[in-house]
């Protein structure tokens, strides 16, 4: 990924960084490039409340409820988009690129309010008022979560997350979701009664599903699989459920925070199963208030700023 944003108090986007494929929603923007932050025309009129960023396309949620994508469309050719997979995750049905923000037609032709967005480098996930899960793009590896390795030119709802919702509705237990991130290739969700669910490639152990058994394989996922962290945790709460409240994916590594604070890492080729991180009591000041990975870094936000 070569390109940032940012989003300013009032609610106007900035890009900056590589334009290649239009991915800074400026225009045509092959091989043009900003070394500053320069305002997204398209929402001088919106007010954008989140926006995710792939490899070569761009995500954005508006206060509105829906989503705007912009960026690479696919590639032309029977085989490159059938077989190879070389299509984009714009989800407007087609392989154009766009290189201005386009709002994602499906969602608001079904009645769909956007809650939450999240991006992969070439997938898209995101959370809606129906207590469901949707997500478009390259399939391969089980990045969809579906049970197939096939692609989606246009949202598709996750029916393994439908059917817990419609058990949750028969049981009278709550359903919903806690929090939504993705990188690279995998997608993770937090669901309200604590459970980590995870699916895609998890080739670096970065998902925490896997033994290393196949350290030189390619380990997936292709159904949400739950991320078991007790054995991580100290001997004397081995009689609690862990209840985990957030989590962050980066390209090669994942971060999980349970109820008590307590942080955990898995990736790398290092770990793959959830480990205690060591923090250090003297740097942390009050509680982790926001977690985030990079290609294979950590970055914490407590609560004293």
């Amino acid at each position: 990924m070569r390109h940032s944003a940012v989003i300013s108090g009032d609610g106007q986007l900035y890009t900056y960084g590589s334009g290649n494929w239009g991915v800074l929603g400026h225009g045509n923007e092959r091989d043009i490039r900003f070394d500053k932050p320069k305002r997204v025309e398209r929402f001088s009129k919106e007010e954008v409340v989140d926006i995710a960023m792939g490899e070569y396309h761009s995500l954005a949620l508006t206060a509105d409820g829906n989503v705007w994508t912009w960026g690479y469309g696919g590639k032309a050719g029977y085989f490159n988009w059938m077989y190879a997979q070389e299509v984009g995750a714009l989800g407007h049905g087609g392989i154009e690129p766009n290189f201005t923000p386009k709002k994602v037609q499906f969602f608001p032709e079904n009645g769909l309010k956007v809650t939450h967005i999240a991006a992969g480098n070439t997938h898209c996930a995101v959370l809606c008022d129906d207590g469901n899960l949707y997500n478009w793009g390259v399939g391969t590896y089980g990045i969809l979560g579906n049970g197939t390795n096939d692609y989606a030119l246009t949202p598709i709802i996750n029916d393994e997350f439908a059917y817990m919702k419609k058990e949750a509705g028969e049981a009278g237990t709550p359903h919903g979701f806690r929090k939504l991130d993705a990188a690279n290739e995998f997608t993770a969700v937090v669901m309200e009664d604590g459970q980590l669910l995870v699916w895609g490639k998890n080739e670096w152990g970065q998902m925490g599903v896997g033994a290393g058994i196949g350290i030189d394989l390619v380990e997936s996922e292709n159904l949400p699989s739950p991320v078991d962290i007790a054995p991580a945790l100290p001997s004397d709460t081995e009689d609690k459920v862990p209840f985990i409240i957030d989590v962050a994916a980066g390209m090669r590594t994942m971060m999980i925070r349970d109820a008590e604070d307590r942080v955990l890492k898995t990736g790398l080729k290092i770990d793959w199963s959830p480990k205690l991180v060591g923090l250090n009591p003297d740097r942390i000041e009050g509680k982790i208030k926001q977690m985030a990975c990079g290609r294979g870094h950590y970055a914490l936000l407590d609560s004293k700023n």
